[in-house]
């Protein structure tokens, strides 16, 4: 039951990652899955490590609050 419940927690994170603006997705998944420093990203890119902080910050909180609006609280698996 525990399984079927982070597949589905993980299935609506991939729901939330797909609803972001292009750039922001890629930024990230840069950081999170690739785990890419924000320097990194940045030259990677040719963007600033500011804008690369400031999608980092808006793509989880509206990850977060995509999950919030489909009744999951903050999980652990988005921080």
């Amino acid at each position: 039951m525990e399984r079927i419940c982070r597949e589905q927690e993980l299935a609506l994170l991939n729901e939330a990652i797909d609803t972001l603006p292009q750039r922001c997705r890629e930024v990230l998944l840069l950081r999170k899955i690739k785990g890419l420093s924000h320097s990194e990203i940045a030259v990677l890119l040719g963007i600033s490590a500011n804008t690369v902080e400031t999608q980092v910050a808006r793509g989880m909180r509206r990850c977060i609050d995509y999950l919030r609006a489909k009744g999951l609280e903050r999980s652990r698996h988005v921080s």
